[in-house]
């Protein structure tokens, strides 16, 4: 018999209190959760099972969120992702632009976080 693995959630995110929280939240959502503390560490897992979603910081060192996503659908990937970001102007029209499910702003709302994950996965589940 074949056991479903949990919807697994990847958190790019530099900000060590928001990356915890923010896996916590997912966890306790009942995800499983891979996070990294930027985008090279994140692409170099070269992570063999498809997330449900990613939720990427926009400001990361380095590579931005941004520039992450673009070379992940450069990849022929098309995992949903949600950007988190303080406050940058322009950013959601980007994102979108690159695919990218939804724009939150920090701090983040929980009820938000909680209610986009959830959609995401209905959405996945929808779709296989």
């Amino acid at each position: 018999m074949v056991h479903a693995s949990k919807d697994l959630v990847v958190i790019v995110e530099d900000d060590e209190a928001v990356r915890n929280s923010t896996r916590a939240l997912a966890e306790a959502l009942g995800f499983e959760v891979l996070d990294f503390p930027n985008a090279e560490d994140f692409l170099a897992a070269d992570l063999k099972r498809r997330a449900m979603c990613l939720v990427l910081d926009f400001r990361l060192p380095k590579m931005n969120g941004l520039a992450l996503l673009e070379q992940i659908r450069a990849r022929g990937e098309d995992t949903p992702a949600l950007f988190v970001s303080a406050d940058e102007d322009g950013l959601e029209a980007r994102a979108k632009k690159a695919g990218a499910v939804a724009v939150l702003r920090k701090p983040l709302s929980a009820d938000e976080l909680a209610a986009r994950l959830e959609d995401m996965k209905s959405a996945g589940s929808a779709q296989r």
